[in-house]
């Protein structure tokens, strides 16, 4: 009977890890991977402090949507660094679809590089 109840539970929990491996994921990501703050590098010399309305710099680097995303792309090309992390903290396929417009768009990211020093 006992290796009857452990084996029961032992297939309920990897059903409910089954079913629930994107929200699991995320929340390990999130939550415990990512819970530390981001490290900022130092910004290169050619860094501009300008304002402007289509985007800003940010120190956010878990987005809520699409324009946080293009502003954490704006802030790291504005910065000159070379490598930088970041957390999406919503649903990840929308993440990556916007991750990938922004990318895959030939105004966007030239764009963004006539905002940033040459």
């Amino acid at each position: 009977m006992k290796k009857f109840l452990l084996w029961l539970i032992t297939v309920i929990a990897l059903l409910f890890v089954l079913f629930n491996k994107e929200k699991i994921f995320k929340y390990i990501m999130v939550n415990i991977v990512y819970s530390k703050e981001f490290v900022l590098k130092e910004k290169n010399e050619y860094h501009s402090d300008f304002k402007f309305e289509y985007v800003t710099e940010t120190d956010n680097f878990t987005p809520k949507n699409k324009q946080e995303l293009i502003n954490i792309f704006y802030t790291v090309l504005n910065s000159g660094w070379d490598k930088f992390s970041f957390v999406c903290s919503y649903d990840y396929n929308d993440c990556v679809d916007d991750v990938q417009d922004i990318m895959n768009d030939p105004l966007n990211l030239p764009s963004l590089n006539n905002y940033v020093h040459p």
